[in-house]
């Protein structure tokens, strides 16, 4: 595999671990994905460049996620990048894939036990940015309110407590990002 293979991926598109009875790994190339498990929307943590979705030989329930950016993947059958890479590789390449997974469910994790929804917004649109470099994140709402696991109303006070913050503006179908700082301290990651 290489870059020259990839192909763009929009903001809001899905990704699907399997088709049919063939489970395909999407390889990020550039861009953010918010991983998901089956019909559930909430984040799992996110996958940036260089990252995964959907490489999980010996997981019976297949891998899901949602662009938050816009950003260019490569799509392969999982039969294929595993005999592409031998057993050595893919027992390393599962572990490294592992580790990734519960680095990011732990900050998913300890986000929502410990912070309230304005900062949890801010903390998710920080690392959106910080992965991506988007200032414009193209997601809704009702979204954010899945990829959180609150209400739409959540969102929308939220929205409101990060306007007042300067930190960020909803526009139709977007979050603008204003000022890195003012989120930064919206999520509590830099002093206020």
């Amino acid at each position: 595999m290489d870059a020259g293979q990839a192909v763009p991926a929009a903001a809001r598109d899905t990704v699907a671990s399997d088709r049919g009875e063939v489970r395909i790994v999407t390889l990020i190339v550039e861009g953010v994905v918010a991983r998901r498990r089956g019909g559930d929307g909430v984040a799992l943590g996110l996958a940036g460049p260089g990252e995964m979705i959907g490489f999980e030989p010996a997981c019976p329930a297949p891998e899901a996620g949602l662009w938050l950016s816009a950003g260019r993947k490569i799509e392969i059958p999982q039969h294929r990048l595993i005999d592409a890479l031998g057993p050595v590789a893919v027992a390393a390449l599962a572990v490294e894939d592992l580790r990734s997974k519960v680095r990011s469910a732990h900050e998913e994790i300890v986000r929502h036990a410990r912070l309230r929804v304005a900062e949890r917004l801010a903390g998710l649109l920080w690392d959106i940015h910080d992965r991506s470099g988007e200032t414009a994140i193209a997601l809704r709402q009702s979204d954010l309110a899945e990829l959180l696991a609150v209400r739409r109303a959540g969102v929308s006070g939220a929205c409101s407590e990060l306007r007042a913050a300067g930190a960020a503006r909803v526009r139709r179908g977007a979050v603008e990002l204003l000022d890195l700082q003012a989120l930064g301290r919206a999520a509590r990651l830099t002093p206020p």
